[in-house]
């Protein structure tokens, strides 16, 4: 796949953890909400596989260093494709 959703009320860094080949083989987006609880963890998750994180809940969707609530990850080597 080229973008998952994740929309999972709490459960995003489990679904993160069981996605480890999906985030390190295919590399596709996310568009991820986080609830508070998860942020650092989601964080350090997108982190250590070298993706950057997009504030989707701002008008112009600033890069941002840590999990917001509505979030797109997009990996590093993909920032300049065409979405």
């Amino acid at each position: 796949p080229d973008l998952i959703k994740i929309d999972i009320e709490g459960a995003e860094y489990l679904a993160l953890q069981g996605a480890e080949k999906l985030l390190k083989t295919v590399r596709p987006k996310f568009l991820i909400e986080v609830n508070n609880e998860n942020i650092e963890s989601v964080t350090k998750i997108f982190s250590a596989n070298a993706y950057k994180l997009f504030d989707i809940q701002s008008p112009s969707y600033p890069l941002v260093d840590a999990a917001v609530f509505n979030n797109l990850a997009v990996p590093e080597e993909k920032l300049l494709e065409k979405v």
